[in-house]
């Protein structure tokens, strides 16, 4: 496949040869990677449970660290926050640490999730990190914008085997979550434990090329409108029917082995710093949000321009 400096684009997300890139071991994946995934959970998953779907909203990383780092006003983020966000039960945040990061952002993904009716909060860590500072300050905003007291829940999640599959855990952590919240319209206090989800994220960042790969070769790199019907993608992306995620036996583009996705092993290694990570969608969307922030550090606005 020929890969130009834009790779696809598909309603929202502006998907760059860097982002590809991203995807391929032992790179860090980007925010517009998350994006896409995504993007690809609201178009292809949704629309098979409509009702639950309603209830849920995937916060992009962009929104995210408007959340954790701006200085808008309250009134300023309800302009700026997706309206769902206000009338949802349950939000996905994809935290990065940009706050620890060195120039051009952050080291390390992690994966909040907010059950708004009960005031509970849901935090997953591959790296067993704690609450870093972005998910706390995005926390404490949303607490004010929902007029909410939450209280946060450190879970035990599977651990990364390196340094560089932070984002790919975030992504894994969410499909298994989102898939569980569809199926399960009054969610018990054991849907949020993913302590024995194990996933081979080699196979995550395999399905997920696959899927680009896909796209393009038949409906082009412009995907603007008329998403593909989810039964015509379901075995490049992931299967909602599985009980975990499920790499396709049917896929015609990978050449990754067919030994099953799930894995025991458990080992957790330090992460290391990822200084080409991009943190801010390529769109260029979030660059027009940050208008209204007050952002003093230069590094940290050069960090946040889209290239």
């Amino acid at each position: 496949m020929s890969i130009s400096s834009t790779v696809l684009e598909f309603y929202d997300v502006c998907f760059k040869k860097d982002d590809f890139d991203g995807l391929h071991k032992p790179n860090w994946i980007t925010d517009t990677d998350i994006d896409l995934f995504y993007e690809l959970i609201e178009r292809f998953w949704f629309p098979q449970h409509p009702s639950q779907a309603k209830e849920i909203v995937l916060l992009r990383p962009s929104i995210v660290l408007l959340l954790a780092q701006s200085q808008l006003s309250l009134h300023d983020l309800r302009e700026v926050l997706p309206p769902e966000t206000f009338t949802t039960k349950y939000l996905f945040l994809p935290v990065n640490d940009i706050s620890k990061g060195v120039e051009g952002g952050g080291t390390h993904w992690s994966l909040l999730v907010v059950d708004v009716p009960d005031e509970q909060c849901y935090y997953y860590d591959s790296l067993s990190n704690g609450k870093t500072r972005d998910c706390t300050n995005a926390l404490c905003r949303l607490s004010l914008l929902l007029n909410k007291h939450f209280s946060i829940h450190p879970m035990k999640v599977l651990q990364q085997r390196n340094g560089y599959d932070c984002g790919v855990h975030v992504c894994s952590n969410s499909i298994e979550l989102v898939r569980r919240l569809l199926f399960s319209p009054m969610p018990t206090a054991s849907l949020w434990d993913l302590e024995d989800f194990t996933v081979d994220v080699r196979k995550v960042r395999a399905q997920v090329i696959t899927c680009v790969e896909y796209l393009i070769e038949r409906y082009g790199r412009r995907i603007m409108k008329d998403a593909p019907d989810a039964t015509d993608i379901e075995f490049a992306f992931f299967r909602l029917e599985k009980d975990q995620l499920h790499y396709s036996e049917e896929d015609e583009f990978s050449d990754i082995d067919e030994t099953p996705l799930l894995t025991a092993p458990i080992k957790q290694m330090e992460d290391r710093p990822a200084s080409a990570l991009s943190v801010v969608s390529s769109t260029g969307s979030f660059r027009s949000a940050m208008e209204f922030a007050n952002i003093d550090d230069v590094r940290t606005w050069k960090a946040l321009t889209p290239l």
